[in-house]
């Protein structure tokens, strides 16, 4: 997913709590700054699980005929 849109930083205390409960880091380090983004472009693609294609009945491979020569 890309989101564009207006960055800005997030100063009140109260905000940035309920972000550090909610939302966890994609990275194992200690984060700072709460940043927000108020989106004016969001595009991306919905990933789906797969499931199992259906198998049809079974076919045998046709054989080749050889020619004597």
């Amino acid at each position: 997913m890309i989101v564009k849109g207006i960055a800005e930083l997030v100063n009140d205390p109260h905000e940035i709590t309920r972000y550090q409960r909610l939302l966890r880091p994609w990275v194992a380090e200690h984060m700072d700054h709460v940043i927000r983004i108020k989106p004016t472009i969001v595009t991306g693609i919905e990933l789906l699980p797969t499931t199992p294609v259906e198998q049809g009945p079974s076919q045998t491979p046709h054989e080749e005929q050889s020619t004597a020569q």
